[in-house]
């Protein structure tokens, strides 16, 4: 077993610290980290800081240079390898980016669907209409609508120039982006495959014409872009906009996120720390995904959609990328693996694969506000994290180990002492100390581990908090168990653990507030691993 030195330089092996110092940014710290289970880990992240470009940034901006920070954090979960999660942490955001320009430069799309939301809120008896029958709009509303296409309007303009002050909108262009970029994930192994059969009916020689033939460098290679396809992740994205003071979260799969704010009026004055949970696990034991994926298929196929809680009784999350097993056209896998794949042998299609697509990569997002000094006089947090810490802390620990480490000096601890430093589940996410708060009609997670952390004691010693949320999940204050679970070597630990990646991002409401003549510092400081630092780069620029 390993020993208590060797734990920490396992556990703190990746940890990073970043600062941020930039005046209107409310963000002042984020801290990461990742332990992996399997070998090679198969999850990933990103972490970036950038800036609009004046042209896209309201006058308003022109008072807080920082006020046009836009930052973005992302954790992805591989699953059958690690090629689909390495390429979200390097393609994700640039899409994003994209779609997000897109709507600062109040591009058709977004506008046509502003306004279409502009006219089901003005008429929401009507519905839309398949061009058989005229839908009677009320007067003044269409007058209304054409001022805002035309821009005769010196407002109408200005709202449409300021599209991502609408939540829906923002919503949209994320959702765009992760469906495109799965598109191409999904859909560049198709266009190899077209590309490949006419070269064999043009009697290429250099196509391996059977199962076994050599493999060739065009092979090689097109197996690069098969290989995200066939492996999958789930992805989570968080996207602060300092300009607009929200919290934008995307979730395609089972990863969480959840805020946590201190509440100095709740529990009866004594305040309390409230859990707002800002995703909801898309997996096949959550009714409203079963559901809807019922509602995606046939009758017939409503018993087998999901069976043992997952997709067609295989895939855990119902939505991810990549898992192209669950979207492909019937029979197509065969036909690739012997195209581009050396073995040539296929993993057959799910047991009553009928009707694919089965699995989609469409987010759910959620937006909320930045929490502000009337409402809060502690700082608030952001917890990413994939299935790995949720497996074993529950979204109550979770929120409330940070909150303790917030509050027992979590940067400093050895200030504590040693009693301090430990303390039962109950001293840390009682019901009088945290309050879950779920979206309306959401679906409540709990940890899925047996194992989990229902009879340990938690310990506060690391000044990275990602760190010390992943000590915590293994063990916390039983440091035989910690030692124990990161003892076992892949690919036996996964019986017992999965990969952990955490991202903690820590908001300082008094900071959105500053007053915007004082000097902005435009500074990000990382400590900890050597890391390439996040540039302050300029959107249009990806």
């Amino acid at each position: 077993m390993l020993s208590t030195q060797e734990v920490n330089q396992l556990l703190k092996k990746y940890e990073t610290t970043f600062s941020v110092d930039r005046v209107g940014n409310p963000v002042y710290r984020y801290d990461t980290n990742h332990v992996a289970s399997n070998a090679p880990i198969e999850d990933d992240s990103l972490c970036a800081v950038m800036t609009r470009d004046q042209s896209e940034s309201d006058p308003k901006s022109l008072l807080k240079p920082s006020a046009k920070d836009m930052l973005f954090f992302g954790v992805f979960d591989g699953h059958s390898g690690w090629q689909t999660s390495k390429l979200l942490a390097e393609q994700l955001l640039p899409s994003v980016n994209r779609e997000l320009h897109s709507v600062f430069r109040s591009e058709p799309e977004y506008v046509t669907a502003y306004l279409a939301k502009q006219l089901a809120q003005a008429h929401p008896d009507k519905k839309a209409t398949d061009g058989a029958r005229e839908v009677q709009i009320p007067k003044g509303v269409m007058e209304k609508i054409w001022n805002i296409v035309t821009w005769n309007n010196r407002h109408n303009r200005t709202v449409i120039d300021n599209l991502d002050q609408d939540d829906d909108v923002v919503k949209l262009a994320i959702q765009n982006a992760f469906v495109k970029l799965d598109n191409q994930i999904v859909g560049r192994p198709l266009q190899m495959l077209a590309a490949y059969e006419a070269q064999r009916k043009s009697g290429d020689k250099s196509i391996p014409k059977a199962y076994g033939a050599d493999v060739t460098p065009q092979q090689t290679a097109s197996l690069q872009t098969l290989l995200p396809a066939l492996s999958g992740s789930c992805a989570l994205l968080a996207y602060i906009d300092t300009l607009r003071s929200k919290v934008h979260v995307a979730c395609t799969g089972d990863s969480r996120a959840v805020m946590g704010v201190w509440d100095p009026k709740a529990n009866n004055g004594k305040g309390k720390w409230k859990a707002q949970l800002l995703s909801e696990d898309q997996e096949g034991m959550n009714p409203r995904e079963v559901e809807r994926m019922r509602s995606e298929h046939p009758p017939e196929e409503r018993e087998n959609v999901i069976r043992r809680g997952r997709v067609l009784g295989g895939l855990q999350p119902t939505r991810a990328f990549g898992d192209a097993r669950y979207k492909w056209p019937v029979g197509i896998q065969e036909k690739l693996y012997e195209a581009f794949h050396p073995s040539g042998r296929a993993r057959r299609d799910p047991i009553d694969y009928l009707t694919p697509p089965y699995v989609t990569a469409k987010p759910e997002v959620v937006s909320t506000s930045i929490p502000t000094p009337s409402e809060t006089d502690k700082p608030a947090f952001v917890v990413l994290a994939t299935d790995g810490l949720w497996d074993r802390l529950e979204t109550a620990e979770v929120v409330g180990l940070v909150g303790r480490w917030i509050e027992m000096g979590g940067q400093h601890p050895s200030i504590l002492s040693s009693k301090q430093r430990v303390l039962a589940k109950n001293q840390v996410a009682a019901a009088d100390q945290v309050e879950v708060i779920c979206p309306p009609g959401g679906f409540t997670p709990t940890a899925h581990d047996p194992q989990s952390s229902s009879q340990q004691s938690f310990i506060f010693e690391d000044t990275n908090v990602a760190t010390h949320l992943i000590r915590n999940a293994l063990g916390g204050a039983s440091r035989e168990k910690v030692g124990a679970l990161l003892s076992i070597p892949a690919p036996h630990s996964r019986r017992y653990r999965d990969d952990i990646t955490v991202t903690v991002v820590f908001i300082d409401p008094e900071k959105s507030s500053q007053n915007s003549s004082s000097r902005d510092n435009d500074r990000v400081v990382g400590e900890g691993i050597t890391k390439t630092k996040p540039e302050l780069i300029g959107i249009s620029k990806l």
